[in-house]
This record gives structure tokens, sequence and C-alpha cells, in this order.
């Protein structure tokens, strides 16, 4: 995944780029809360071209984890 997935988070919490790193989680930024989260994976979806499963969404809660279901989406050229 490149770093626009970074980009994509920071803008979604309207933080500075450099203010996400690879293991930050929703417990270690600020400004994400579940009505971010939601935004967040709906920005997701529409740049990547997934579909996140409902029980994968609570889920999503670093960027590493993030990163790996993005990355299993696309490897599996699935899109729900």
């Amino acid at each position: 995944m490149p770093d626009s997935l970074l980009e994509i988070i920071a803008e979604t919490l309207e933080i500075g780029v450099n203010k996400v790193k690879e293991d930050s989680t929703i417990g270690n930024l600020p400004n994400w809360d579940s009505l971010t989260h939601i935004k967040l994976v709906l920005k997701l979806e529409s740049r990547f071209s997934v579909r996140f499963k409902a029980e994968e969404i609570p889920e999503l809660t670093s960027v590493k984890k993030i990163r790996q279901s993005l990355e299993k989406h696309q490897a599996e050229g699935k899109t729900g």
C-alpha cells in the first residue's frame, strides 16, 4: 500500500500526515472516534475500490490492521 493510506487517515482525522505512523491506533490518534472511523472506512472503500464486510469494520483500529485488510482485499480481488 502506498503512503496514500497515511494521507487518507491524516485528512480524515484533520491532522498532519507526519502524526500518522505505522503503529498508530484508534487510541493514540487525536480525533479518531466512532464517527470519524465510519468516515475513514468510507474514504478507504472509495479510494481503494474495496468493500469491507460489516464484521471487518470494527477491527480496523490501527494503520497496521487497515493496511493488512486492504492488502487482503486486493490480493483476493474481491470487493465484498
